[in-house]
């Protein structure tokens, strides 16, 4: 309960981040998910589980918090979680399958909620962000004292 109370309120820092801080610092179209990208930082440390149980709070939490239809984040972000898993163990080994997986899945999202048909170099930019924060999301869990692989969930 601890450890789901903890995913709760880091959600909920890193989505008001998101959709305020952030936004207004970057704009929309260069804006980071930051959400994407933490529960893509547990699959860089090879825990499905907490990547899966992270994606679940926080697309639930993110659809609460910026008044969308509840579910719709949380499908698709577990749907690309178990994606890049399945990308990396069938197609592509190696962490960089993640990585591709995350900035994938990123565009696709912003193609189905914000209706961005085109490919912009400010749309690039917010996908490397992206990237960028998954990776320090991911040493800052693996610094995290008291994080043993399959105990965050």
């Amino acid at each position: 309960m601890k450890k789901i109370l903890l995913l709760s309120l880091t959600g909920i820092i890193l989505i008001i981040m998101q959709t305020s801080f952030f936004s207004v610092l970057f704009g929309n179209e260069v804006n980071p998910n930051l959400v994407f990208a933490f529960c893509f930082a547990f699959l860089l440390l090879d825990d499905l589980d907490s990547a899966l149980m992270s994606g679940l709070v926080f697309g639930t939490l993110f659809d609460i918090l910026s008044g969308t239809t509840i579910g719709f984040t949380t499908l698709i972000l577990i749907l690309a979680i178990y994606g890049g898993y399945l990308f990396n163990k069938q197609v592509l080994r190696g962490k960089r399958s993640y990585i591709l997986m995350l900035i994938l899945s990123t565009y696709l999202y912003q193609i189905i909620n914000m209706r961005y048909f085109y490919f912009t170099l400010s749309q690039i930019t917010g996908l490397i962000l992206t990237a960028v924060a998954c990776l320090g999301f991911t040493v800052l869990i693996a610094n995290y004292a008291n994080y043993k692989r399959k105990t965050i969930v």
